[in-house]
């Protein structure tokens, strides 16, 4: 039998979730985190609901490498989505990656 078939083991099992979250986390290698933190930092220090519109924001994402974006939002994407904080991580990462693609 599966775990998730024993109860308490499914995908609304918050524990789960975060494991979930810390696998692909940890997939993403020391690099990429470093610019995904980065960039969390630079998003939440700013009042302004629209990261992109922040010069301080903008120079932050710059100083990334844009397929470090990519690689976060592809590892990331659909993880940890009951986790407090995610909407807001995967928020300011889409935010970068328009401002990388010249869409913002």
């Amino acid at each position: 039998m599966l775990l998730s078939e024993q109860g308490g083991f499914g995908p609304d099992n918050m524990a789960m979730v975060l494991i979930e979250f810390a696998r692909a986390w940890g997939s993403m290698g020391a690099a990429v985190q470093e610019q995904v933190v980065a960039i969390v930092a630079a998003g939440s220090e700013i009042a302004d609901p629209t990261p992109q519109e922040s010069p301080e924001f903008e120079e932050v994402v710059y100083q990334q490498n844009s397929n470090a974006i990519d690689v976060a939002l592809r590892q990331l994407e659909n993880k940890g989505e009951n986790l407090e904080g995610m909407d807001e991580i995967m928020e300011y990462l889409w935010a970068a990656q328009e401002l990388m693609r010249g869409e913002g």
